[in-house]
C-alpha cells in the first residue's frame, strides 16, 4: 500500500517545479480580475465555502468523494474524515470534514480544516476574501496519524463555535463513549 502523505508530497514538488501557477494557488495573494474564481477560491467567502460544503451533511458522500474516517474522535476536533489527494488550497475542497458522532451512530458536519504541509511553503497561506480573509496557523503537529506538520485553517461552517469561528478547536466537541 502507498503512503498518502508521501504521494501528495511528491505531486507538491512537481508541481512547484512548473514555470507558471495558476493565481491563487496555495492560497496566496491573488491580483486576477476574477480574484481567483475556480482556483483557490481567495475571492471566495466563508458563505461560499458553506454553501459549497453543504452536501457533506451527509457523511456518505464525503466517503463517496474519497474522503476516509479516521475512526478516531479528537477532544474539541471531533471526527476527521481525510482526503489525502488534495494538491492546492481550494475553497470547495478543504483536506479535512469535522464531524461529531452522534448518539445514533451517525456523523453531523460541524466544520473543515484546510491544510499545508508546513515543508512545502515558506509562508503561511491564506484563503477567503474580504472580512473572512484568514491566515493559516501554524506550523501545527499532526491531529491524526499520517497529517505532517502543517499550517493549518480551520473554520466552523456548521456549529457554534465559543471559541471563535476560526478558532483550531471548539469545545463544544467532546468524545464519549
Amino acid at each position: 500500500m502507498t503512503n498518502p502523505v508521501v504521494n501528495r508530497r511528491h505531486l507538491l514538488s512537481a508541481l512547484a517545479a512548473l514555470p507558471v501557477w495558476a493565481p491563487g494557488c496555495l492560497g496566496q495573494p491573488d491580483t486576477s480580475a476574477d480574484g481567483g474564481a475556480g482556483q483557490s477560491g481567495s475571492g471566495a467567502t466563508i458563505d461560499d465555502a458553506k454553501l459549497q460544503l453543504e452536501g457533506y451533511r451527509n457523511h456518505e458522500k464525503a466517503i463517496d468523494d474519497g474522503y476516509r474516517n479516521t475512526g478516531t474522535c479528537i477532544e474539541g476536533l471531533g471526527t476527521p474524515f481525510v482526503r489525502d489527494d488534495i494538491t492546492q488550497v481550494s475553497y470547495d475542497v478543504p483536506d479535512v470534514l469535522l464531524y461529531e458522532r452522534t448518539d445514533t451512530d451517525q456523523y453531523e458536519l460541524m466544520g473543515a480544516e484546510w491544510f499545508v504541509p508546513a515543508s512545502e511553503v515558506e509562508e503561511p497561506p491564506v484563503l477567503f476574501a474580504g472580512d473572512d480573509r484568514h491566515m493559516f496557523r501554524g506550523p501545527m503537529e499532526d491531529h491524526y496519524s499520517g497529517q505532517p506538520t502543517h499550517y493549518g485553517l480551520h473554520v466552523w461552517l456548521f456549529t457554534e463555535n465559543p471559541s471563535g469561528r476560526f478558532s483550531d478547536s471548539n469545545p463544544n466537541l467532546t468524545c464519549s463513549d
